[in-house]
């Protein structure tokens, strides 16, 4: 095989990993959230990579392509059909939390994490784009309508749909509900009625979703 060649082959193999650990880091993110908790997202994470790079190397770039999809549809469907194990916290002289307080605990606080990620991905795109087109370089410029319609993407999904706003009451819904079960743990007079009623407030501030489309 000559140089060129072996060159290509390696680049070719180093794109397929990547594009396979990023399926595999979303489709694992979704996995951890939806379970809340860790290990559920880096099983999901380790098996769609190795399932992903294995077809890269067995299929040619239309199949691959395919089967990513393929992966992609099955694994939604996984995570809808899923339903992780629902195991208390076991408490001495009380009775236990359940299960969905502390399941959209760390749900709650993932999803506020993943919305902060989206937000700094899409300010960030979104100011880049703008300066390169401002600097008009000119290796650059037939490549003005595509950075032009990230930057406004950009812009415009952070306008509508208020990223920071919701990953802000994400986090607040959180340290509400934390701060209850910390209490519920070490003051005796504090009840289950209480965290109860504290966890109620935390999921009537997250709401529905909100758009502003004017």
């Amino acid at each position: 095989m000559q140089p060129n060649q072996t060159d290509q082959s390696l680049a070719s193999i180093s794109k397929n990993l990547v594009v396979s650990a990023g399926l595999g880091a979303m489709l694992g993110y979704a996995a951890g959230w939806s379970g809340a908790h860790l290990m559920y997202g880096l099983l999901f994470f380790a098996t769609v990579t190795a399932l992903a790079f294995l077809c890269s190397l067995l299929l040619s770039r239309k199949g691959f392509i395919v089967a990513l999809a393929v992966i992609f549809a099955a694994s939604v469907v996984v995570l809808a059909l899923y339903s992780p194990p629902q195991t208390p916290i076991e408490l001495a002289g009380k009775p236990p939390i359940p299960y969905a307080i502390s399941r959209d605990m760390q749900s709650w606080w993932l999803s506020a994490e993943l919305l902060r990620n989206i937000q700094n991905i899409l300010g960030v795109s979104g100011v880049l784009c703008s300066l390169l087109i401002m600097m008009n370089i000119a290796a650059l410029v037939k490549y003005t309508r595509w950075l032009a319609f990230v930057a406004a993407a950009s812009f415009g999904i952070l306008s509508a749909f208020d990223i920071g706003e919701r990953a802000n009451i994400f986090r607040q819904a959180t340290r509400d509900v934390k701060i209850a079960i910390v209490r519920y743990q070490n003051e005796s007079d504090y009840s289950m009625r209480e965290l109860i009623a504290a966890y109620s407030q935390a999921a009537n501030l997250i709401g529905p979703v909100r758009t502003n489309l004017r």
